[in-house]
Order: structure tokens, then sequence, then C-alpha cells
């Protein structure tokens, strides 16, 4: 139940097709089910003959007025599409709910990574700000070290002058 019915033209209730009034399905002798391999779920799209399929109505004794999928061309003796109306729909409401799963469940994950991105900006935003204070703090420390390094370099001038000068007062 559910499949595409390849179908062979016939004088039925269903518009040329025979329909099996037990189980409201094509019979034997007009459809031949295909297996799984055929098997598309939902609304038909395209009839095997490449037409797009009609709705028709059943007018068999147990499906009154109960809308199918059929092909126009079901006189040329080719196999063709066929499918209860309803049975498509709840295919089609199937998916869409299973569909519709997959896509809340995609939000979820979305709404979870934005808020993950809102946290590394944040985070970002507060190691930029400790870069800019390292980046100042290691200015002041090079600004020292220079005047460390020169007031160094002139008490050893000094030193070495004095130094000198003790050596010239000694050996004189």
């Amino acid at each position: 139940m559910g499949r595409y019915s390849y179908s062979q033209p016939s004088s039925s209730d269903c518009n040329g097709y025979l329909v099996d009034e037990e189980s409201s399905q094509p019979s034997e002798s007009s459809a031949y089910n295909y297996a799984d391999s055929e098997l598309e779920l939902g609304f038909p799209k395209k009839c095997y003959c490449g037409v797009e399929p009609i709705i028709d109505t059943c007018y068999s004794r147990n499906d009154p007025g109960r809308k199918f999928f059929s092909c126009g061309n079901i006189d040329d003796g080719e196999c063709h599409i066929w499918k209860w109306w309803d049975v498509a729909v709840m295919e089609e409401m199937r998916a869409t709910e299973t569909n519709y799963g997959k896509v809340a469940s995609k939000v979820d994950t979305l709404t979870h990574y934005e808020t993950e991105l809102s946290e590394i900006k944040h985070l970002k935003k507060e190691t930029d700000e400790k870069i800019n204070k390292l980046e100042k703090l290691l200015a002041e420390l090079n600004t020292k070290n220079r005047v460390f390094i020169f007031s160094l370099e002139l008490v050893l001038g000094v030193l070495l002058c004095l130094v000198a000068v003790l050596c010239l007062i000694m050996f004189k």
C-alpha cells in the first residue's frame, strides 16, 4: 500500500483500472506493484510514461467517490501510475512531519551555535582588551628598561672614569 502501481487499461469502476473490492487496490489483472526499488512516497510527480498524473474519482462499490492518481494515457496499452490520493496525502504529511523534525533540530543546533558564537565574540573582546593592556605594559617596561640601561651605562661610565682617575693618581 502506498506504492505506485503499473497498470494496464481495462474497463472498471475506477476509470480504466480494475479495483480489487476487498483491498481497494488495483487488481492483479490490471496492476503490477513494483518492489521497494520503485517505491516513491507522497504525491506522484510523473507517470512512468513521463506525463503528469491526474486526479480521478473511483466509482467502485467499496470506494465510491474516492480520489486516486492515474495517468491520462491509460488507453495506450502501456504501464501507468496508479495511487490512492488519500494514501499519497498521508505519506506527504508523514514526510512533512519528518522534515519538520529535522528542520527544528537544525534550528536548535543553529540557536546553540549562535549562543556559542556570542560567547566566543565576548571572549575575543576580553582577549583583545587584555592584549592591549599587555602591549601598554610592555611599552612601559621597555621605556623603564631603556632608562635603567641608560642609568646603568652612566653609572658604569662614571665608575670607569673614577677608576681611571684613581689609577692615574696612584701610578704617578
